[in-house]
Parts: structure tokens; sequence; C-alpha cells
């Protein structure tokens, strides 16, 4: 198999899939939360029966959970993915990818920043000033929520003379 640059094998099919996508776009295989196979450290999807790689069964004894540093590894880079999907204008990608990173970590703050500025970029301006108040309530000294958040506000209410 080939591997281009800035991606990963599918566990599910081996092909390779470009660094911020959620899921595999040739068999639809979930790209979050994988964890290791117990022999070949390949990852795996963690519903699979056997690794697709070496043939290891995952059963409970054999499967190799992750360790802390392994999780904050990949939320990591579950949160990096999903700042280069906003940026190249992958909206719903990025959403699914800060979504993925709040679930596992529901008090990082720069994850509900970019979210916030995602769902703001997708006209959901609510959601957004929520987003910024859960960042602020996360850490509360978080320059870029709070000027994201007076900028919001601004906006809004000129918004609202316009309307």
């Amino acid at each position: 198999m080939r591997k281009t640059r800035g991606s990963r094998a599918c566990p599910g099919c081996g092909r390779p899939v470009g660094a911020g996508k959620p899921k595999c776009m040739y068999c639809g295989a979930r790209l979050q939360a994988l964890v290791p196979c117990a022999k070949c450290n390949r990852p795996l999807e963690p519903s699979a029966t056997k690794c697709v790689m070496c043939g290891t069964p995952t059963g409970s004894r054999q499967a190799a959970q992750p360790s802390a540093s392994s999780l904050a590894a990949a939320r990591v880079e579950m949160f990096q993915a999903a700042e280069r999907a906003r940026a190249s204008e992958h909206l719903q990608d990025a959403i699914t990818l800060y979504r993925g990173v709040l679930d596992a970590d529901p008090q990082h703050a720069h994850a509900w920043v970019g979210y916030a500025k995602t769902l703001m970029l997708l006209g959901h301006r609510a959601e957004a000033v929520e987003a910024l108040d859960r960042a602020l309530a996360a850490k509360p000294d978080l320059d870029e929520a709070k000027r994201l958040r007076a900028t919001f506000a601004a906006v809004f209410a000129t918004l609202a003379l316009v309307g």
C-alpha cells in the first residue's frame, strides 16, 4: 500500500485516508477512538474482532488497552485535524472532529473556541456563543475566547440594528 503525505491507513481496508477525515471514504470505517493491536500495534476499531494486518484476535485479554498518554496524543491529533479542517473550509468535518475532542475532554477550552468559530462560519450564532461560554467556563483567562465573545456581541448588536 502506498502511503500518501499527511494520511494514515484505514483500520478497516488498509487504504490511505487523508489527515483530519473522521471516516474512510472507501469503506466508511470511523477513524476515532482507535485501539492498537496487541501484537503489531496497528490501529483498530474498538469493535474489530481481529487485526486486519496480522490476524490477531482482539479478545479482551489480547487487546492492549490504550494508555492515558496515547489517549491524550489522540486528542491532540484530533484537535489539530479539526483546526486543519476548519482552515481548509471542511466545516462539517471540523464540527465532527471538535465534537470528538469535546466528548473526550469537555474542559478543552481551545476546542470550544475552534468549535465556536466553526459554528459561526455555519451561521449558528447562538450555539457559537454557548460554545464560547463553555470555553470561558473551562478557562476564564483565555484571551482569544474573551475577544471572540466581545466581537460576536458587537456583530450581533449591529445585526439587530440593521435587521
